[in-house]
């Protein structure tokens, strides 16, 4: 590389002023190959294939299109008025370009200190640092590093590192039951068995006829006795009748695991796990929250929300002035949100029809010579087929897409019209200390009870007479602009209905694994692991689109929302659905072509451990968007389309750690090996992440550890549930509903789990209890099927269970409990107050104004929704580095001054955002 390509290999490592042509002639081949994706070289490596470059035909389709509009825009008169450079259009979009705005202004990437090495600090967009940037390595990058990303990502990927350490080690202590479990079934270490070894599958069995049944002679099919207008407990299909005998059959297991010693080890790594996973999330955890907030102060820690400000109070200089009473030294900023969601959303759609056009129109034609077009456009024959798909969005010419502008600018004229378009939504202060926050936090919230009796509310300051209603403000990044306006009634009744659409769903994906496993398991046995699997990836896509009708202020709300329904779903399908569609005597034996629960689970952990991460790592969509779709768009602001990067989505990634969790503590008894499995997944899922948050996602909204302390949530119940469940499976053994008592055998009921509702926990007592067949002899009520050893294990993880069931009941209640004394009695403890300032923090990356913006999948960047003029540049969200008009360009109020409104005027159509700090 020359001196003169180097320097501009440098300086495009970000320079805030340069424009993005610059990058144009920058790295085409030169780039440092050290410091590119994998992805990228073989992107590059692919353009010597036709398939992957298409610039020719590209050039071709260009071509055409230049020569069709230069019949209607070429004229002398016109051309005066449409600058239309036929030369210009032969430029195509250049995939290499594409691929560099993604690698350095779409992915992360850490500021090169070579001082200091092993520390990777995040770089901004388009910032100038003295040694450049470099991609963040996807191996040796710490966990502690992800603190940059947001803390909610940084505790997530804590968790999973933690949970993969904690079950890899319980897994190193059930080796001894997986070693017990594989010397009772006399089963060996085989290729074939390899996933099914060290389960309570059991291969050892023998046919035996029983005492107490009845036999159906029309069917000729004999069953257990239950009497007279009872129904049987037991499926009839796993009783032969045999009409030479006249007798019943029925296969017994003869595996008999070692209960004291194998209970006793799967009780102490129960209790080990349990104490681990307490200390983590409520001990380990807590000193993490406390240390990020120390360490790193955001936006968050030093603004406020007001939830009902007056709707006249648009001036931000009025709040200003009311807020800096509590300020130590001034109020920073403040942002007025208006009720002009509707506009906006109007505005940005005509934003989005404006882009298609520009991109059927051939370059250097001026889309805002509106007549000019229009009268050319009246030209064009439109297909009747193309206008029979218009409707619904599809097949747009140039003149439908001039008629939907026009309809969607009437719209927006009669919104502008709206008086009530300027009333007061929410105001947001960002005060120049965190003691400025904490102070207006303790003088201006009252509770409940003290609004309604009137007292303590003399001692609060009104504003316009008013009492505000505060609280801490979320991230900027993370709050939800188009979703702030809509009231609390109307995002409960969406909330009910996406919940009940979510079931219809969780309904549906149940009855398909129902049907899998009994029409296409007798072919393809492990066709039901397949599809759960399946599911497990395709049906979060379903909950996203379901999510996306419910409005939640805050990111955060959003996530717990999302992570809630798919971990529903997933816990469901994966851990529910096929144990209640097993048989119970087919849990640890198989039966005809039907295989046993057991090798369910082996072969549900093998799709997880390999299959699913392979479906993440070789996404289709990202394969097809930037290898297949992007090298033929038609322009390079379309290409760079496909390169924005994904959305690192907190809550479908905690799910999948739930989900593998849940099923491991569920069935961790019958299948000790469950904890490896798990540990194994764990590390799959952690690198994984990495991958896709590093190589795939862009930066994304940083939300706080609301999904993680939901998230704990589910992990205890998860640990409340293996003690439920452990007990529940040792009292089952061995799992063949067969009692033999002086050389005779009889078919009882030895499912306690099937009548938790009226015999919980677990105890040997209820085993003569529970529904059982008449017919059994009288030492029967005396001995039941458990043999000491096994009574002694039952009763002691019962018990336990029923202990820890008590305190988790006490644990969340007294939470449920402080959470309606804080909305009764709010109360703020005012700390010491930190020395730095808002303005001058030296982290920046996490320090951002309160912007009103709108995100579109269409577009490129943001859109703004307020005049930015007021506030430096460097507190916002985002940079466009290709910009040249001072955020014009992404700014719906120039849109809005275009269409001839005084956007500047007394009436205001926008929030408004002001900022007094001194930079």
């Amino acid at each position: 590389m020359n001196v003169d390509r180097k320097e501009q290999f440098e300086a495009s490592r970000g320079i805030s002023t340069a424009s993005y042509d610059k990058l144009d002639n920058v790295f085409q081949g030169d780039d440092d190959a050290s410091d590119m994706s994998v992805s990228r070289k073989v992107a590059l490596w692919l353009l010597q294939f036709n398939l992957f470059d298409a610039r020719s035909n590209t050039r071709e389709i260009l071509r055409k299109k230049s020569e069709f509009w230069c019949k209607f825009l070429g004229s002398k008169d016109r051309g005066r008025s449409v600058s239309l450079d036929i030369e210009s259009e032969k430029e195509t979009p250049d995939l290499r370009k594409s691929w560099e705005f993604f690698e350095y202004f779409t992915l992360p990437r850490y500021i090169v200190d070579p001082h200091n090495p092993n520390e990777f600090e995040m770089a901004r967009p388009g910032e100038k640092y003295d040694y450049g940037t470099k991609l963040y390595p996807i191996f040796t990058t710490s966990v502690g590093c992800f603190a940059e990303f947001g803390f909610g990502t940084s505790l997530y990927f804590t968790t999973v590192l933690f949970l993969a350490v904690t079950t890899g080690l319980a897994g190193l202590a059930n080796i001894f039951l997986i070693v017990s479990y594989g010397r009772s079934s006399t089963m060996k270490l085989t290729f074939a068995d390899l996933l099914t070894y060290g389960s309570a599958h059991c291969n050892n069995t023998q046919t035996v006829d029983i005492t107490n049944f009845i036999v159906n002679t029309t069917t000729s099919q004999c069953y257990p006795d239950y009497g007279e207008g009872r129904q049987p407990r037991i499926y009839p299909s796993q009783f032969t009748y045999n009409v030479y005998t006249q007798t019943c059959e029925v296969v017994k297991n003869t595996c008999v695991p070692n209960f004291y010693w194998m209970g006793l080890v799967n009780y102490g790594t129960m209790i080990w796990v349990t104490i681990a996973m307490y200390l983590f999330f409520f001990v380990i955890q807590k000193k993490l929250y406390k240390e990020y907030d120390d360490t790193h102060l955001t936006t968050s820690d030093y603004a406020i929300e007001v939830k009902n400000p007056p709707k006249r109070a648009v001036d931000p200089n009025e709040w200003k002035d009311f807020f800096t009473q509590f300020s130590e030294k001034f109020v920073s900023s403040v942002t007025v949100v208006i009720n002009n969601r509707d506009l906006v959303r109007t505005l940005v759609k005509r934003r989005l029809l404006l882009e298609q056009l520009k991109f059927m129109l051939p370059r250097g034609v001026d889309i805002k010579n509106i007549e000019l077009l229009r009268s050319a456009i009246q030209k064009e024959v439109t297909p009747k087929w193309k206008n029979m798909f218009q409707p619904l969005g599809f097949c747009h010419t140039p003149l439908s897409l001039f008629k939907e502008i026009d309809d969607v600018e009437k719209v927006i004229r009669k919104l502008a019209k709206d008086e009530q378009i300027d009333d007061v939504k929410h105001v947001f202060v960002t005060f120049e200390t965190t003691n400025g926050q904490k102070t207006a936090l303790e003088a201006l919230s009252f509770g409940l009870l003290d609004n309604f009796f009137n007292s303590k509310m003399s001692a609060i300051p009104k504003f316009r007479d008013t009492y505000l209603k505060i609280e801490e403000a979320a991230e900027a990044s993370a709050v939800r602009w188009e979703d702030l306006d809509n009231s609390i009634a109307k995002r409960v009744m969406q909330q009910v209905g996406t919940t009940l659409c979510s079931l219809l769903v969780i309904l549906v994906a149940a009855s398909a694994v129902v049907f899998i496993d009994n029409n296409i398991s007798d072919y393809w046995s492990f066709g039901t692991a397949y599809f759960i699997s399946f599911l497990n990836v395709a049906v979060p896509m379903c909950c996203r689109i379901i999510t996306s009708y419910e409005s939640h202020p805050r990111e955060g709300e959003y996530q717990r929302s999302l992570y809630f329904k798919i971990v529903v779903f997933r816990l469901v399908n994966t851990v529910i659905v096929q144990y209640m569609v097993t048989p119970f005597t087919e849990i640890t034996r198989e039966s005809g072509n039907d295989a046993s629960l057991m090798m369910f689970v082996s072969t549900l952990y093998y799709s997880e451990m390999v299959i699913t991460p392979l479906c993440w790592i070789f996404d289709p969509y990202t394969i097809y968007s930037k290898f297949i779709a992007a090298p033929r768009a038609l322009s390079q602001d379309t290409m760079d389309s496909y390169f924005k990067g994904d959305e690192f989505g907190l809550a479908e990634r905690y799910t999948s750690l739930t989900n593998s969790i849940f099923f491991c503590f569920f069935y961790a008894t019958v299948f000790p090996a469950s904890y490896l499995f798990c540990s194994m997944s764990l590390w799959a899922i952690f690198y994984v992440d990495k991958y896709i948050l590093l190589r795939r996602c862009g930066r994304g909204s940083k939300v706080g550890p609301s999904i993680s302390k939901l998230s704990s949530t589910f992990f205890t119940t998860a640990i409340m549930m293996s003690f439920i469940m452990s007990a529940y499976w040792w009292s089952a053994f061995p799992f063949d509903n067969v009692y033999e008592n002086n050389g005779k055998y009889y078919t009882i009921n030895q499912d306690m789990l099937s009548e938790i509702t009226s015999y919980f926990p677990a105890l040997p007592k209820y085993q003569t209890l529970i529904d059982q067949p008449i017919g059994l002899p009288k030492e029967w009520k005396d001995e039941g099927w458990m043999s000491s050893d096994q009574g002694f294990i039952v009763c002691l993880i019962g018990t336990t269970s029923a202990v820890i069931l008590f305190f988790f009941v006490l644990f969340y209640g007294n939470k449920i409990f402080q959470k309606i004394h804080f909305l009764i009695f709010p109360s703020y403890k005012l700390e010491q107050s930190d020395e730095r300032s808002f303005s001058h923090l030296e982290n920046r990356d996490d320090v951002f104004l309160y912007v009103p913006q709108v995100k579109d999948p269409g577009l490129l960047f943001p859109v703004l929704s307020c005049n930015i003029s007021d506030i430096h540049h460097d507190f916002l969200l985002w940079k466009d580095p290709d910009d040249t008009s001072n955020y014009d360009q992404h700014n719906s109020v120039c849109d809005l001054r275009d269409l001839g409104f005084d956007v500047d005027g007394k009436k205001h159509y926008f929030s408004v955002v002001k900022q007094w700090t001194n930079m």
